[in-house]
């Protein structure tokens, strides 16, 4: 790692930690940064023709971020200690 990153300038690890930093938050952000972070990931790498719907960003969002908190959640409100006892017996 130590090579890595003395092979580059100091402007050069800013102006990619920048970049990486407006493409990890591209779909927070307004629509034209949706717009263009599609347009270069999606069409230009990999040749996709649609940008997926924000509600779709949104749910996967909270999956990626959230999936398993959200599952216990919705496991200790819809599912009672019995449920879970002959699940484990299962």
């Amino acid at each position: 790692m130590s090579e890595e990153i003395e092979k580059k300038t100091l402007a050069d690890w800013k102006t990619i930690l920048r970049w990486h930093a407006a493409h990890d938050a591209a779909a927070d952000l307004s629509a034209a940064f949706v717009k263009e972070n599609f347009s270069f990931y999606g069409n230009t790498l990999r040749d996709k023709r649609n940008c997926r719907h924000a509600g779709s960003a949104a749910t996967n969002d909270v999956d990626n971020n959230l999936g398993e908190a959200l599952g216990q959640a919705y496991v200790a409100k819809y599912f009672s200690p019995e449920a879970k006892r002959a699940a484990l017996k299962l």
